[in-house]
């Protein structure tokens, strides 16, 4: 996937690692990266370590959604996109009953 209108992609060095947060030093500027819960659980940053991270500024940091090392190819997802339609995708209908079960009456709110 590349960057959308509202993605940055940015090349760096990790400087420092804040639990789930981390500082990517990219040509003399520090940027604050936010893996996010459930990034921090599947990633494990270390400081000196070259990433590429791909993410959206928000409040003075970047929200990372994926990232990656410099010598790799494929990149880790750490955050699931809040808006599917963003992405192309469209919510599944549910699956309609078989024949043999009769549909349950809906209750009344009285």
């Amino acid at each position: 996937r590349r960057p959308g209108k509202d993605e940055v992609e940015v090349a760096g060095l990790v400087a420092d690692v804040f639990g789930r947060r981390f500082t990517l030093d990219v040509d003399g500027a520090r940027t604050l990266v936010d893996l996010g819960r459930r990034g921090a659980a599947m990633v494990t940053v270390s400081a000196g370590t070259r990433l590429v991270v791909t993410g959206r500024r928000k409040n003075g940091e970047l929200k990372a959604w994926a990232l990656r090392s410099e010598d790799e190819a494929r990149a880790r997802v750490v955050r699931k996109e809040k808006r599917m339609k963003k992405i192309g995708a469209e919510p599944q209908p549910a699956p309609a009953a078989s024949e043999g079960e009769a549909a349950a009456p809906a209750a009344d709110p009285a």
